[in-house]
């Protein structure tokens, strides 16, 4: 057993909620530790301290959460949408790091938006409007540009991008507009406002000299699989405008 697999479990015992601290054994068992190291960790387990400790990042992470997702938060139970993260998102994602938690959840939400888990949220959060994946999906990229940007890879071998700064998100709904419009009517008429079904394809865009440090242009299906191909260092078939990623600086 090494010091730093001591290191790691106790790092994550600490982190970790109540709900891992009620079967520390199995929690335990992916670590390499001698007996009295198990021992050990398991009566830090019980300590009222690390028990608070662990409940006070929990409530951190779920409010560095909520509070990117105003406008979703008007379509469900807040308590019940805290309930869904604590049981299905937190339990595999407590080591996040605070710069990719806006991200992790956006993905993870992408992941299971059509899955069998979909049920799932569902099931605990309810009744959701449409439109509301697309929208919780765009206030969470919108929070990752604005609040903690995007870390800049190692660009692959002679790409046609000039960096990686940039996401791309496909909704079916037009949200951009939907959210100018919300912010210009009074409360009365924006809370029967909802989006129009459209087939949307959004660029986002890191640019520090803008008021946000980012912007975000509307592309077609074309120019998002031309981005994320490039990416990964494939050759896509270029847009009719590839000239205006050149202006903007993304590509060659």
């Amino acid at each position: 057993m090494s010091q730093q697999q001591f290191q790691e479990a106790l790092a994550m015992l600490i982190r970790l909620p109540e709900h891992n601290r009620s079967n520390t054994d199995e929690f335990l068992a992916q670590y390499q530790l001698s007996a009295q190291e198990l021992k050990n960790l398991q009566e830090l387990s019980s300590h009222r301290e690390v028990s608070k400790f662990a409940f006070k990042m929990r409530k951190w992470r779920f409010n560095y959460i909520l509070e990117s997702i105003p406008l979703s938060l008007e379509l469900i139970d807040e308590n019940k949408l805290i309930e869904f993260i604590k049981d299905e998102f937190d339990p595999t994602h407590a080591n996040i790091h605070e710069k990719k938690l806006y991200r992790a959840f956006r993905l993870y939400l992408e992941k299971h938006e059509n899955s069998s888990s979909n049920n799932k949220f569902r099931q605990i959060v309810g009744s959701v409007p449409n439109y509301f994946f697309d929208l919780i999906k765009f206030e969470l990229l919108n929070s990752e540009m604005e609040f903690q940007g995007i870390y800049n890879d190692a660009l692959t071998i002679n790409p046609p991008l000039r960096h990686y700064l940039f996401e791309t998100l496909t909704l079916n709904y037009s949200i951009q507009e939907f959210i100018g419009l919300k912010k210009t009517l009074v409360p009365k008429d924006a809370a029967n406002l909802t989006p129009k079904k459209q087939k949307t394809y959004l660029l986002f865009i890191v640019d520090e000299a803008s008021e946000y440090g980012y912007q975000i242009f509307e592309i077609d299906n074309t120019g998002v699989n031309f981005l994320n191909q490039a990416r990964i260092g494939i050759n896509a078939k270029r847009p009719s405008y590839y000239q205006d990623f050149v202006d903007v600086g993304l590509c060659l």
